[in-house]
């Protein structure tokens, strides 16, 4: 964070998940990555009070987490001082700028499971799941229609790989070609989650490689009617972006499930292996081109059969969803009060800029600058922080519905994949969503999230040694489930079903 401060003025730190939130030793037993990497790290002395961060800072869930702590959070709260978890999920707002993020990354093992996980989640071998996104988590930010001008995930949606300059990225990574080209490279979930809300800015990481690109939408849309299928790509997108990192760490451990078919995927989809640095081996004798490769990757890039979410919401300009943006909430008003805005998904300028970084170590590119224009009448008063009406609302509505048994029955899975089309403004959860915002704006004042950041969880010892790991000699220290009096107001306030205690 000093090396942010001495750069220039930042409001805001975004963390794209692998945040390593440790608070004790015994967190490193829900710790998600090979023994030797499982260190105490330096989350704790935040966590503990003994530094405070000088940035307010959000982030996300990855795949090498502690996921304890996370899944005391899972709704969002303050990890520590000035350190806010998006939870599972979420959409908040900063100083005016609408912020969503899904922690996780994609794995065909769990994507249709409830959330069966048991405490105290080790051995962690046994516990990879709580690392991984859930359908449930999708469909909530599928039924978003206010604008978002920030995303952040983990994982990459797996179209972007051939939006950009792929023989870079494949230059760079050889080992990703054959990923690449079977769509494995990324979450096809998360392609679903880009083309719905189609954001200002998208940010990723878990690939361990600086990777940018320009998506333009209405050029994006016209490329899959045309017979070329040109990628909409901005030439310049790509500029200064990749490095060689001689010093790559391949981890050993792979977020893999046994390939073992469930009786709970009605509708499975291929596996979508999200290598964690793992290099895979691609034959020498083949030949195929990669650029032939993304006309018919763009051919069928939003045709998501796989997991029953094609409806021509996805892909027609034209259609109800994006035709609904005419009716939109303002982008950052700060009074939550409905107003109209152009139908902006329809503009010529219209893009996502999409960029993933590398892993925070020397002589990587890990750290990006943006500045946003925001009116001043805006920004607000306080920490900045805001809860969002919608997500809420969202909240609200499908939280009591989200199953936590392991296997979930056809007609309740059906349901939730049935979601994604919701093309229909006076739907039956459509109209819950609005029934339930409207009157939340009646009856709830204060949308600031409050600074109520509180230690559940005793924390490591001060002076203790970052590079201290688990077990240590003479320790004694046992897990312990705690209840979060974050999430606890949180549900009470907006009146949301907390599934993990109810």
């Amino acid at each position: 964070m000093k090396e942010i401060q001495d750069k220039k003025k930042v409001d805001l730190l975004i963390i794209c998940g692998d945040f390593q939130a440790v608070r004790n030793f015994t967190d490193l037993n829900s710790m998600c990555c090979p023994s030797k990497y499982r260190q105490l790290g330096e989350f704790y002395r935040y966590y503990s009070g003994e530094l405070v961060a000088p940035i307010p800072t959000i982030f996300i869930g990855g795949n090498h987490e502690a996921g304890i702590y996370n899944r005391e959070l899972y709704l969002g709260g303050w990890a520590a001082k000035n350190i806010y978890f998006m939870g599972l999920s979420n959409v908040i707002w900063f100083k005016g700028l609408r912020i969503g993020g899904i922690s996780g990354i994609d794995n065909d093992s769990n994507v249709n499971k409830g959330y069966y996980e048991k405490f105290p989640f080790h051995p962690i071998e046994r516990f990879k799941s709580l690392h991984h996104t859930r359908i449930f988590e999708i469909m909530k930010l599928a039924l978003l229609k206010q604008k978002i001008d920030i995303f952040s995930s983990h994982d990459w949606p797996s179209e972007v790989a051939v939006l950009g300059d792929t023989d870079s990225l494949i230059k760079t990574k050889p080992w990703f070609k054959s990923d690449i080209k079977s769509g494995k490279l990324g979450s096809k979930h998360l392609d679903f989650v880009l083309k719905k809300l189609k954001p200002d800015f998208w940010f990723s990481a878990h690939l361990h490689v600086k990777f940018k690109v320009e998506i333009l939408w209405e050029k994006y849309y016209n490329s899959l009617k045309s017979l070329d299928h040109i990628a909409p790509i901005n030439s310049t997108a790509t500029e200064n972006t990749f490095s060689k990192n001689e010093d790559e760490i391949l981890l050993e451990i792979s977020d893999d499930e046994a390939n073992i078919p469930s009786s709970a995927d009605f509708n499975s989809v291929p596996v979508n292996k999200n290598s964690e640095e793992i290099i895979m081996t691609d034959s020498d004798s083949d030949n195929e081109s990669i650029n032939l490769y993304k006309r018919l990757k763009l051919e069928s890039a939003s045709v998501l059969t796989n997991l029953n979410l094609h409806n021509k919401c996805d892909t027609d300009p034209n259609s109800t969803i994006i035709q609904s943006h005419s009716n939109n909430e303002s982008l950052s008003s700060i009074s939550y009060v409905n107003t109209t805005t152009e139908d902006s998904i329809t503009k010529k300028n219209v893009k996502t800029t999409f960029l993933s970084l590398d892993k925070c170590m020397p002589r990587r590119q890990y750290l990006e600058y943006f500045d946003f224009e925001v009116p001043s009448l805006q920004i607000g008063n306080g920490s900045g922080f805001k809860y969002d009406p919608e997500w809420i609302a969202i909240l609200k509505t499908i939280q009591p519905l989200i199953p936590k048994n392991k296997f979930i029955d056809e007609n309740t899975m059906n349901f939730f994949k049935s979601l994604s089309s919701e093309c229909d403004t006076n739907s039956s959860i459509s109209s819950e969503i609005d029934r339930n915002k409207k009157a939340l704006l009646n009856s709830i004042d204060d949308w600031n999230i409050p600074d109520n950041f509180v230690q559940t969880a005793p924390s490591a010892p001060r002076g203790t040694d970052t590079r201290s790991r688990f077990p240590q000699a003479n320790n004694h220290e046992t897990s312990m489930l705690f209840t979060n009096p974050q999430i606890t107001k949180f549900c009470e306030k907006f009146g949301i079903v907390d599934i993990f205690r109810n």
